[in-house]
């Protein structure tokens, strides 16, 4: 649990007198399952409930480390499997866990209905990483609970344990995907007296508990019981859709804005700057870099280039990079250390990017965001333990460039999605200044896909495909495949990318500038489909839209609980090209009408037919979010629904084939023909 303001060096000479505390878990040692529990055939909170958490029980208890306080967060879970639906709800659970935070004191079981029990084991378990939407990725503890079946209770416990000091405030979520029926926290704050170390908690989309005081300094709240979150297409950081709670200290009572913001830059200013230190070390460094660049930006850019590529990033996920244990890790407290260890954290290589900038004289600083991939950071809400993800921003006259070169795959200047389009406090000597970092527009991440084939006279579809994806859509889909296997890479390839088709058969795969940030990731195969083309009486009905088939609607639901938020605005640019078997005419081409979303999105199309009649060619666009519109609440939804709706009636459009018979009454292969 980080610590807030000045009382950083109140807390570093209390470490001479204070050993780091640690919790008691239980272990491998269960509590008995209550016979009553073993018997329940049916859920409480949810009626259509598979399974359900009877009991979900968080302890977190604080420790002081070097200048900082940090927790252990331990979680406790029982539940219920009622159906063979339940089984599948709960058969391979993933503990996700953030970076600066390591999972100890695992352990799980299943007890039957007749009370014997199952241990989980080593080899039940396994470390991996999952990726959420737009290619984040968080690492998890996956698992199998052995004997599974209906009317077993399932039990596991885990404990998270931060060692990453620059983090403030420990975030509870407080809802599940399954129903709770009793949700127990306990916790225990540090007991010292110092003003600027109260203990505060903060609720969010819920009542705030009542505590009781527990012995050995604990304090617990029941919490009521709650349904299981709904999962829908393009939701909101989990932090914007559940019940949750952060934990911090700080003052009794927070002071006004400007004081408040004006001791926050102090007291990061006082434990960052070391970390931007200029020395002799960097300055030679720097001048080796930048050696025959003639202009500030491309100082800039060959910077960043080489901190991307020189300096190793210890916590990275790329295929083949040793694994390492981050806990046990050098840090680095200064930019010299980071060059002479050539590695590092992500942070790290923003703090060297810039000491690299400021010895050149370059009019660079830190600036501090949240991650909007958990919250909507909002200043005006005076939360400053959200401020955790360093970036760069250097001034060029009027002019102000952002880089974050601890995220690999942007080249040159440009944030992750999860950093820009949000408000950034910039830290000074003396004080700092909130910014607003600009999103990037649809221009930026674009896709530009384009497929040349042939219809056979039995409907069968043979074509070479490529797909181009530019500057930041290069970035999010290198992002994807770098910790992939090249199977895996051709697995996401054919599922992700190409049309979900059954039969559909890649072949000749090629990936090109997979680590060359400087030009386009391109994809290219071949494709073989039997039946794309349907047979109907003496017609063939042929998609002309060929990357968007076999795609489900993007908002099936008619109804909608949580608003909807797309991480960044987009833009895709098709061209197909189909040369059309001999013995059939054209009978009807699709004539696809426009649609606008007025100051947010927009789709074209249009298909032409080749002057012989024996080609026809689809040219397509489609972009969103102009006008940084990325969130839409409840109330837009039918709205929004009916735009994409209308995109997806629209990329079924079809073309009609006649068939005519030959002089020899048999009709022949396809073949090519001049461009349309």
């Amino acid at each position: 649990m980080g610590c807030n303001a000045p009382r950083a060096t109140a807390l570093m000479a209390l470490t001479v007198c204070l050993v780091s505390s640690t919790v008691a878990h239980a272990g491998s040692k269960w509590r008995p399952v209550d016979a009553h529990e073993l018997a329940l055939t049916r859920p409480s909170v949810d009626p259509d409930a598979g399974a359900e958490v009877l009991l979900w029980r968080i302890t977190v208890e604080d420790a002081i480390t070097g200048p900082n306080v940090l927790s252990d967060v331990t979680h406790f879970l029982r539940v219920k499997v009622f159906d063979q639906r339940g089984v599948e709800a709960v058969g391979n659970p993933d503990i996700v866990y953030d970076k600066g935070t390591s999972i100890v004191d695992f352990a799980a079981r299943t007890v039957r209905p007749d009370g014997s029990m199952v241990e989980v084991t080593k080899a039940d378990r396994f470390e991996r990483t999952i990726v959420k939407a737009d290619g984040i990725k968080r690492k998890a503890l996956s698992f199998a609970f052995p004997a599974l079946a209906p009317g077993v209770v399932l039990e596991y416990h885990w404990t998270e344990r931060r060692y990453d000091e620059d983090i403030d405030g420990v975030q509870l979520i407080l809802q599940r995907d399954l129903p709770v029926c009793v949700r127990e926290l306990r916790i225990k704050p540090l007991q010292i007296d110092l003003p600027y170390l109260n203990f505060k908690v903060r609720y969010f989309g819920m009542q705030p508990p009542t505590f009781s005081p527990e012995k050995d300094g604990f304090q617990r709240a029941l919490l009521p019981p709650i349904r299981g979150t709904r999962t829908e297409p393009y939701m909101p950081p989990e932090l914007q859709s559940v019940p949750w709670a952060v934990l911090y200290y700080g003052r009794d009572e927070d002071p006004e804005p400007k004081k408040l913001w004006e001791e926050f830059a102090s007291e990061r200013w006082h434990r960052m700057s070391e970390r931007i230190k200029v020395d002799n070390t960097v300055r030679r460094a720097a001048e080796e870099i930048v050696v025959g660049a003639s202009t500030d930006e491309e100082r800039l850019d060959r910077i960043a280039a080489w901190c991307r590529a020189s300096i190793e990033r210890w916590d990275d996920d790329i295929v083949g990079a040793p694994a390492r244990d981050l806990e046990k890790m050098p840090k680095n407290r200064t930019p010299s250390q980071t060059l002479k260890r050539k590695g590092g954290r992500a942070n790290d290589l923003v703090y060297l990017f810039i000491a690299l900038c400021r010895s050149l004289g370059l009019d660079a600083s830190i600036a501090l965001t949240a991650n909007r991939s958990y919250i909507f950071f909002n200043s005006k809400l005076r939360m400053q333990w959200p401020l955790t993800n360093p970036i760069a921003v250097v001034r060029l006259g009027e002019r102000r460039r952002f880089y974050d070169p601890g995220v690999r795959w942007i080249h040159g200047d440009g944030l992750a999605w999860w950093e820009d389009g949000q408000e950034a406090f910039v830290l000074g000597k003396d004080q700092g200044a909130f910014i607003q970092v600009p999103m990037a527009p649809p221009d930026s991440t674009h896709t530009i896909r384009s497929c040349r084939g042939v219809l056979r006279d039995d409907g069968t579809f043979e074509g070479d495909v490529r797909i181009a994806f530019c500057s930041l859509a290069g970035a999010t889909e290198r992002e994807w495949l770098d910790d992939l296997t090249p199977d895996e890479r051709l697995e996401r390839i054919r599922t992700t990318h190409l049309p979900s088709l059954p039969g559909l058969v890649m072949s000749h795969p090629e990936i090109d500038a997979l680590e060359d940030t400087s030009h386009p990731l391109v994809v290219r195969c071949s494709v073989r489909i039997p039946n794309y083309g349907a047979t109907v009486g003496s017609r063939l009905i042929v998609p002309v839209a060929f990357f968007n088939q076999g795609r489900g609607a993007v908002f099936p639901s008619d109804d909608r609980t949580n608003p909807v938020y797309f991480h960044r605005g987009w833009c895709e640019t098709d061209s197909v090209w189909i040369d059309l078997p001999d013995g059939f005419d054209v009978e009807a081409a699709p004539v696809v009408q426009p649609l606008e979303a007025r100051g947010v999105g927009s789709y074209r199309a249009n298909a032409l037919v080749s002057m012989d009649g024996r080609s026809v060619r689809l040219l397509q666009s489609f972009r969103f979010g102009d006008g940084d519109a990325i969130y839409f609440p409840t109330s837009e939804y039918p709205t929004l629904k009916r735009f994409f709706d209308g995109v997806g009636e629209r990329v079924r459009a079809t073309l009609s084939l006649k068939h005519a018979q030959t002089d020899s009454g048999q009709s022949g292969g396809g073949g090519a023909s001049e461009e349309p």
